[in-house]
C-alpha cells in the first residue's frame, strides 16, 4: 500500500477474495465522494421538484403537503437503497464519478451491505452536510464513513478503459479460409483481469499448467 502522505485523498488498497486472490483497487478519496454526492442530490431535487408539483396537486393543502413531506422521505432515503442495489453498488452520481460500493473482499455488495450502510446515513449526515462521515472518512484510513464501517464495505475508483487503437490493415489481404482461424480480440475489462488472477491462483494452488490452444 502506498504511503498515505504522499497520496491524501485516494490511495490504493489490496483487496482478499474467498479464493485468497489479492486484487489492487484505487479507494475513493472524501473529495471524489462528495462530487458524487452532490450529483445524486442534484438530481434528487430535480426528481422532487417534478414529482412534488405532482402531488401537491392532488389534494387540498394539508393532504398536499402531508403526502410531499412524505415524499421527500422516501426520495432522501431510498435512493441510494435503490440505486446501490439496483447497480451494483452504483448511485447516478457514482457513476458519473467511476466510484463503486464494495465488499472489504473485493466481491460486490449484497442487499445487507447496502440497507446497512444506508441506514447509519443519518448518523453521518449530522450535525449537517455530513460533517460526522466527512471527519470519519478523514481519519480512517480505508476513507470509511460510519456507514462503511459498520456494512464492510468500501468505495473504490472504477478502471477507466482506454479507447482500442484503430485496427492495422493487413497486406495482402486475407483469404475466405483464414478469416475464420484468426483469434477473436477484445478489450480486457476489469472482471477479465480479475477472472485471470483468479484462474492463475487456482491453478498455482492445484498444480494446473498453463497449455497452449
Amino acid at each position: 500500500m502506498t504511503n498515505r502522505a504522499e497520496e491524501p485523498l485516494d490511495n490504493r488498497v489490496a483487496l482478499e477474495t474467498p479464493e485468497h486472490v489479492e486484487l489492487r483497487d484505487s479507494l475513493a478519496g472524501p473529495g471524489a465522494r462528495g462530487l458524487a454526492w452532490g450529483i445524486d442530490a442534484a438530481i434528487r431535487l430535480v426528481v422532487l421538484g417534478v414529482l412534488g408539483g405532482f402531488v401537491l396537486g392532488l389534494g387540498g393543502e394539508g393532504i398536499g403537503t402531508g403526502a410531499w413531506l412524505i415524499l421527500i422521505f422516501v426520495v432522501d432515503w431510498a435512493w441510494y437503497v435503490f440505486w446501490e442495489w439496483l447497480d451494483d453498488g452504483r448511485s447516478p452520481g457514482k457513476r458519473v464519478m467511476h466510484l463503486r460500493v464494495m465488499r472489504l473482499d473485493g466481491t460486490p455488495v449484497g442487499p445487507r451491505e447496502v440497507m446497512l450502510r444506508n441506514l447509519v446515513r443519518v448518523a453521518d449526515a449530522l450535525p449537517g452536510l455530513y460533517c460526522v462521515g466527512a471527519a470519519c472518512a478523514f481519519a480512517d484510513a480505508r476513507f470509511r464513513r460510519l456507514g462503511d464501517i459498520v456494512a464492510g464495505t468500501i468505495v473504490v475508483r472504477e478502471e477507466r478503459l482506454e479507447e482500442p487503437p484503430a485496427p492495422v490493415p493487413i497486406e495482402p489481404a486475407l483469404g475466405e479460409r483464414e478469416v475464420p482461424v484468426l483469434p477473436r480480440h477484445r478489450r480486457i475489462t476489469a472482471g477479465d483481469r480479475r477472472a485471470l488472477e483468479e484462474w492463475e491462483s487456482a491453478s498455482a494452488r492445484f498444480g494446473m499448467e498453463w497449455s497452449e490452444w
